[in-house]
């Protein structure tokens, strides 16, 4: 996979939070596709980058460079915010909402750099919170912390409308479908219901998170399993099975009939082509009906 769409995954060029990398629904669902496999997605893990922001994420180009309005620095466009900044000036959440953390954008805010390419299909990225400069999962408090903030092992990185993120305990309820952010010097419940909402934080507002982001379990889990589509517009959103009759959170009972035929004829390995260079699959029409021994060298 590209790194301008896809980051985290065990066949993405580059790794997630910390080079940490996981097995997502949607390698497992081109591996199905291919007709040669089976897929379990119970194993699998929803990647936290441009999760649920739609096909804007997808088509649109790199956020270029803001000026700043009142000497602060303005967001990036909607579907760019939360993963992708603008200016190395500003401080943010990473793509996980655990750190506070500095943009990468080229120094000069060149719109001409090539990490402002991020042109669909090619191997490079948009500026990214990636400079990590602190764990808000960490008990430690430090200097330049605010009183309503908080940190710990239950607390998150959100955005607010100043100048930069803050850290506070959150808590993802399941059964009311909301995300409440505490406040910690006054002891206050903040309940976001949806994302990009904004609540009074101290002085400022702060922007609720991602839900797909920061409680993925809540969020059409496994992604459906590719056996459904999210919709977005249900609060919280939730899986729409292919098939009705599965009420599944993540369809997980939906019947899978693979491909026919498998889209790919694999090419047996020999001592004449072990060493040759290039795919180990030819892109030619398998038989009809593909039989076990087949399908043992995929």
């Amino acid at each position: 996979w590209g790194e301008r769409l896809i980051r985290g995954d065990v066949m993405s060029l580059e790794g997630g939070i910390d080079g940490e990398v996981s097995l997502s629904p949607l390698t497992l669902a081109l591996l199905e596709d291919s007709g040669w496999y089976t897929a379990n997605y119970s194993t699998t893990n929803p990647l936290p980058f441009g999760r649920g922001g739609g096909c804007p994420f997808i088509t649109s180009p790199c956020p270029l460079p803001q000026h700043t309005v009142n000497n602060t620095l303005a967001l990036p466009s909607h579907a760019a915010h939360g993963s992708f900044c603008t200016s190395h000036h500003s401080l943010g959440c990473d793509i996980s909402h655990r750190f506070i953390a500095g943009c990468d954008a080229p120094v000069d805010d060149d719109p001409h750099d090539s990490r402002h390419d991020g042109s669909v299909g090619t191997s490079h990225t948009c500026p990214m919170y990636s400079q990590h400069l602190w764990d808000c999962t960490l008990p430690h408090v430090p200097s330049f912390a605010l009183p309503q903030e908080s940190f710990g092992i239950n607390s998150r990185c959100v955005d607010t409308m100043g100048r930069r993120s803050v850290c506070v305990r959150a808590q993802c309820v399941k059964e009311e479908g909301v995300l409440t952010l505490f406040v910690a010097d006054d002891h206050r419940a903040l309940v976001c219901e949806y994302d990009g909402q904004e609540l009074a934080f101290g002085m400022e507002y702060i922007v609720c998170p991602p839900f797909a982001v920061m409680c993925p379990s809540m969020v059409c889990p496994k992604d459906c399993s590719a056996r459904g589509w999210c919709d977005y517009d249900r609060k919280p959103p939730a899986c729409v099975c292919f098939d009705r009759t599965d009420e599944s959170p993540s369809c997980e009972y939906s019947f899978f009939e693979p491909t026919k035929s498998p889209t790919l004829k694999p090419l047996m390995i020999t001592s004449n082509n072990v060493n040759r260079l290039g795919p180990i699959v030819e892109p030619q029409s398998a038989p009809e009906d593909a039989d076990a021994s087949s399908t043992s060298h995929a």
